[in-house]
């Protein structure tokens, strides 16, 4: 299963994440705005130096749809410029791409926002098949429950960083309780990988 942390609050409990990565022995991928890296950039190279990938999660975290807020649809070039200006934040920071992981603000996407972002360079939409709905303020006990009854093989789930979500304190009882189910866990590039 592939474990993935969206940061565009604040800096909320991504130490604490990125710690219990670490000691866990867990690489994660961060879909994180520019406007996050901008306001963390110690926690922005602590992520890419301790092995994580980064998806391109836009600068301001705008629907690119309007769907979720009720505007109106981004154009392309607003598009393009909410993806550059992130990408290039982010490579300025910590020397890494974003390219080619995208994940669009609140999971609003459509033809046009496909089309739009791969002509940019950005060839996967990062979605989730498992939201722990922390983000909604579910205790942590309850953001495992709705983990564990997710479980399947493949399975992506969706954190999030910010200090409104207890994801990261349920991180390391959500690891332990996978792994006692003989679960293991891999980045979302690593399942695009051919074997062998």
């Amino acid at each position: 299963m592939a474990l993935t942390f969206d940061a565009g609050a604040d800096a909320g409990y991504t130490g604490q994440i990125l710690d219990t990565l670490s000691a866990r022995r867990v690489r994660a991928m961060f879909g994180v705005t520019g406007k996050w890296a901008k306001a963390n950039p110690e926690l922005m190279e602590r992520i890419v130096n301790e092995g994580h990938t980064v998806i391109n999660h836009t600068y301001t975290h705008r629907s690119l749809t309007g769907y979720s807020t009720g505007e109106q649809p981004l154009s392309y070039d607003e598009r393009a410029d909410e993806l550059w200006k992130t990408h290039s934040l982010i490579l300025e920071l910590t020397g890494a791409s974003t390219k080619p992981y995208f994940r669009p603000p609140y999971g609003d996407y459509d033809e046009s926002v496909l089309s739009d972002v791969y002509s940019r360079g950005y060839t996967y939409n990062v979605m989730w098949s498992v939201d722990s709905l922390g983000w909604k303020g579910l205790p942590k006990e309850k953001i495992t429950e709705r983990v564990l009854d997710g479980l399947e093989p493949g399975a992506i789930y969706l954190f999030h960083v910010g200090s409104q979500s207890q994801d990261g304190p349920a991180l390391p009882g959500i690891i332990s309780a996978l792994r006692a189910r003989g679960y293991g866990f891999v980045t979302v590039d690593e399942y695009l990988r051919p074997e062998g």
